[in-house]
This record gives structure tokens, C-alpha cells and sequence, in this order.
């Protein structure tokens, strides 16, 4: 049970970490990205956890899943030729 919870705050640090670049570096599309991934995450959990078991087993996953699609993001938005100043849209 430890193992799973430390697992998924491993997942939530490295999330928060992104988001919290993106907005200082002023690129909302990544931070609102990060905002759906959010409300993404407590949708599932509220729809699908009927049990403190089955939340513990989907936390891990959710949260891998997340920082996966957002580091992705982030990769693609830091390729060579969009480093710097992010696009005003």
C-alpha cells in the first residue's frame, strides 16, 4: 500500500515540477494542457475508485499516464526550432 502511494507522489512531484515551469515560463498551452490532465485524473478516480484498494491501484497507473502526456508535450514544445519565446496566440 506504502509502496503504490509513494509511487504516485513520485508521479505528482515530477507533474507539479513541469506545470510550475510552464507557467513561470508564460507557455499556457502546456499549463492548461496540465490542468485537463487534472481534471482528467479526478474524473477517473471519482468514476472508477469505488474501493480504497481500487484507488490505490489506479492512482500509480493515472499519474504514470499524466506525466507521460505531459512530458511529451514538453519534449515536443522544446524541440530546436520552438526554443525560446513561446508563440502569442
Amino acid at each position: 500500500m506504502i509502496g503504490r502511494l509513494a509511487f504516485t507522489m513520485v508521479f505528482v512531484g515530477l507533474l507539479q515540477a513541469l506545470a510550475m515551469w510552464a507557467l513561470a515560463s508564460r507557455w499556457m498551452k502546456i499549463s492548461l494542457f496540465y490542468g485537463g490532465l487534472g481534471l482528467g485524473y479526478w474524473l477517473t478516480l471519482l468514476f472508477f475508485g469505488k474501493s480504497p484498494a481500487t484507488l490505490l491501484q489506479m492512482m500509480p497507473v493515472a499519474t504514470g499516464l499524466a506525466f507521460g502526456a505531459l512530458f511529451l508535450v514538453w519534449l515536443i514544445a522544446m524541440r530546436p526550432h520552438k526554443t525560446g519565446e513561446p508563440a502569442q496566440s
